[in-house]
């Protein structure tokens, strides 16, 4: 018997992928849901304002709710790697935003959650923006997928910087320590409007900086002078990162990094269906 896993990369698909019926004398099916771009508050149970989303409210109702949950990075390629294969995807040599006909993705050398279920019977799917390479050799029905409908890249592209160790937060989710790197930001500039983008500031943290996220979510209060022992703490933490995954701020190489997938043919990037 062949079970149903279907893997949905935008929130637009949610339709295709629907509710599965649950038999108790098998396992059950499977949909993942990822949405790029969606902010804690665009969420109705998370404090959404001038619209409702009453579906995502219901499943969070009939289900569980995390408030400490992230992603490895804020990107596509990097935050699809992380799901797929439980990597950091510094630790693959997936960074950021993939372009068009990159010479590097996922590698066949990494397992993949459709690979994984696969062993245990199921039939998979995956509907939406794959952006973990454009050419055969990366696309989905290379890496454990039965079925792909969708776009292999982004509509558009973002520079970001490569393996760039900014912050790191405590597992409880209590405290943030910023680490020194230049950034751009929309705070206090002016918005984008009718397809216009708005303006970015270019600033700087030139020594680190310690936020308590309980009490100050939007990080506008410093107080490393007050905490130096979760300063410490912190900093240990990125001291075991930077060994492990390399920090290109610092200039370090980690131990425990293995090579993307590397384009080997001159294949034309092409979508599969």
């Amino acid at each position: 018997m062949r079970y149903n896993l279907t893997w949905a990369m935008a929130l637009l698909f949610l339709a295709i992928a629907g509710p599965a019926a649950r038999a108790a004398d098998r396992l059950p099916n499977l949909v993942i849901i990822l949405t790029d771009d969606q902010g804690y508050a665009d969420v109705g149970k998370f404090g959404a304002e001038g619209f409702t989303t009453p579906r995502l409210d219901r499943m969070a109702d009939e289900g569980a709710v995390f408030r400490n949950f992230h992603v490895t990075q804020p990107v596509c390629s990097a935050s699809r790697c992380a799901l797929l294969t439980g990597c950091y995807p510094n630790r693959l040599g997936i960074h950021n935003a993939l372009g068009p006909r990159s010479k590097v993705g996922i590698s066949d050398h990494e397992v993949t959650l459709a690979q994984l279920l696969k062993t245990r019977g199921y039939a998979t799917g995956m509907f939406g923006k794959w952006h973990l390479g454009d050419s055969p050799q990366f696309m989905p029905l290379r890496h454990g997928f039965d079925t792909y409908f969708g776009l292999p890249l982004s509509c558009d592209w973002f520079y970001y910087e490569v393996n760039e160790l900014q912050a790191v937060t405590s597992g409880d989710g209590w405290w943030k320590l910023q680490l020194p790197h230049t950034y751009v930001s929309v705070l206090g500039q002016k918005p984008g409007r009718d397809g216009v983008p708005g303006e970015y500031a270019h600033r700087e943290i030139k020594n680190p900086e310690l936020y308590d996220l309980a009490h100050d979510l939007s990080e506008t209060i410093d107080v490393s002078a007050q905490h130096p022992d979760v300063v410490k703490q912190l900093q240990a933490e990125v001291e075991k990162a930077r060994a492990e995954l390399g920090d290109a701020l610092t200039k370090r190489k980690g131990a425990g990094t293995r090579e993307p997938g590397r384009l080997t043919t001159a294949a034309k990037p092409q979508q599969e269906k």
